[in-house]
């Protein structure tokens, strides 16, 4: 079971670690060294492992990868509004520094308030994943809340 946690785990990493703030290649045939596609691959990597190490079928460990890259795009497009919305104090970094150098944001590319709906949907879409779960899944569903709520 180790050795299919360890496998699924650098398969969905996609090839990715976090280092010093940034998402860096480690291995051939990773391509985003942005970290705008590594927060969603970290966080498939590790539900999938934990889904893994847990006895989870082939098909439940899929459930909780959707899972994962939904919340993972979530989390960006949450980011992106609270850089918008927040102010430093609060994010604890510069808040609109995505304005300022004219990054391309959720916000920039569809509205704050539609923004706002793609965060609630992808929320949605990651419960969703989770419904053959049962109660057993509300930790999970708890922090995909957590996720769009968060203040900074």
């Amino acid at each position: 079971m180790g050795l299919r946690a360890a496998t699924r785990f650098l398969r969905c990493a996609g090839g990715r670690v976090h280092f010093a703030g940034r998402c860096v290649a480690w291995c051939r045939g990773a391509r985003d060294s942005s970290g705008r596609g590594g927060t969603a691959a970290l966080l498939k990597a590790a539900v999938a492992s934990g889904a893994v190490i847990a006895g989870a079928t082939d098909a439940q460990v899929a459930a909780c990868e959707e899972y994962a890259l939904k919340i993972g795009l979530a989390f960006q497009v949450a980011d992106d509004i609270l850089d918008v919305e927040a102010s430093s104090e609060e994010l604890g970094k510069t808040a609109g520094k995505d304005e300022a150098v004219d990054k391309t944001t959720y916000p920039k590319l569809l509205g704050l308030d539609r923004s706002k709906e793609v965060a609630a949907e992808l929320v949605a879409e990651a419960k969703a994943a989770l419904a053959e779960f049962g109660e057993a899944a509300a930790p999970l569903n708890g922090l995909a809340d957590y996720i769009i709520n968060r203040k900074n």
